[in-house]
């Protein structure tokens, strides 16, 4: 039988929801199969909904999948969930709903519109069944976000201990994949307006205000960055004018490596779609 699926925003009741404030976005996604191939879909739906969340995530043990669960109106649900530390305990956070509803919202949506909802099943007209994944973006934002926080503790010269703050996105979730440091100078300017130029076209963002000098030292640059969560940090100076070569840092790693202007975009490219 023929599966379908339909993705779509749905608003649902703020009051409902432990954070935030305003509109609250409700994602859903619903798969309809054949009654004999219902429990093949669901069980295949939790793997693939479980690879996603762990597959971005820092920590992917941190998403669990609960036991299967009956309740009385028949509907079969299983919840993903996402552990947040809080005030030096655990709690666990649902995330996500994943329903075998069978085919009792068909029925009822048959009674309402007196129209047929059947589709063929090889030669035999059959009512489909739905398995449907219901999640809330905003939880899937938290999760993510308390799942990127890191404090990094560092000591100076002087011996002293301090903590720096650390946003570690993974690349395919961060808004901004790269961000520029550079100095005042009217060719400074002209190469990162550039190089904005040449990010967008190749469609990833990039942390750069037009005609604006960055303030501040490049570490201290870095570290603004790295609260952020951007990826990837290029830094230009006179030389890269002269020579076309630029230091790329990874926010991750802190490494820094050169790499010339020409090949900057789709060196950058690479490295997000690697992950």
């Amino acid at each position: 039988m023929a599966a379908g699926r339909n993705k779509f925003f749905q608003k649902y009741d703020i009051n409902a929801y432990p954070i935030g404030s305003g509109v609250s976005q409700q994602l859903l996604l619903q798969y309809f199969s054949g009654a004999g191939e219902v429990t093949d879909v669901f069980t295949r739906w939790q793997r693939r909904r479980m690879l996603w969340y762990r597959k971005f995530a820092g920590t992917p043990s941190n998403f669990t999948l609960s036991e299967v669960q009956q309740s009385e109106s028949k509907v079969t649900d299983v919840t993903i969930s996402f552990r947040i530390p809080w005030e030096g305990q655990e709690a666990e956070e649902a995330i996500e709903v994943i329903s075998a509803r069978g085919d009792a919202d068909l029925k009822a949506l048959e009674l309402r519109s007196g129209q047929s909802c059947q589709g063929k099943d090889g030669r035999r007209s059959v009512l489909p069944h739905l398995v449907e994944c219901s999640s809330s973006l905003e939880r899937v934002m938290l999760a993510y976000l308390v799942d990127a926080y890191h404090l990094k503790e560092r000591t100076d010269t002087k011996g002293c201990i301090s903590s720096k703050e650390v946003l570690r996105l993974h690349p395919r979730l961060a808004p901004y994949k790269v961000a520029i440091v550079t100095g005042a100078g009217q060719e400074l300017r002209d190469l990162t307006d550039y190089l904005a130029v040449e990010f967008a076209n190749a469609r990833l963002r990039m942390w750069y205000i037009q005609g604006t000098a960055t303030v501040g030292s490049h570490e201290s640059q870095y570290t603004r960055f790295d609260e952020m969560g951007i990826p990837y940090s290029i830094s230009v100076n006179e030389n890269t004018v002269k020579t076309g070569v630029c230091l790329l840092r990874n926010r991750d790693t802190t490494l820094k490596q050169q790499v010339h202007i020409t090949e900057l975009v789709k060196y950058v490219a690479k490295l997000v779609q690697a992950y």
